[in-house]
């Protein structure tokens, strides 16, 4: 009885070591993943900051492009104003010179 009590103990233990060496192998497997998992998360917080970068640089871009585009208009209505000046004053020198000629012929 106590051999076979013994015997039966050794099975156990060694079932035990056997269930303990696949569970410390899941173990290890998922540690891996959890590593690759962890670097791959640092790779993305790098990509993050850098697009952050970038997206910073491009709103200010945008708000440089959209100072341009209003100064742009504001130089249009300028160019606007100038021309309907010029053409007041040539109408009022056309104006002026047919009178003058009026007088000549006169």
């Amino acid at each position: 009885e106590g051999l076979s009590d013994l015997s039966g103990k050794i099975e156990k233990l060694t079932s035990i070591l056997f269930d303990t060496e696949d569970k410390m192998n899941t173990l290890g497997e998922k540690m891996k993943i959890l590593n690759t998992t962890e670097e791959k998360l640092n790779e993305l917080q790098l990509l993050f900051e850098d697009v952050n970068v970038k997206l910073k640089g491009l709103q200010k871009e945008n708000e440089s492009i959209d100072k341009a585009s209003d100064q742009i208009a504001e130089l249009r209505f300028l160019m606007g104003e100038v021309e309907r000046k010029m053409q007041y004053y040539s109408g009022l020198t056309d104006k002026d010179s047919n009178e003058n000629e009026g007088n000549e012929n006169e």
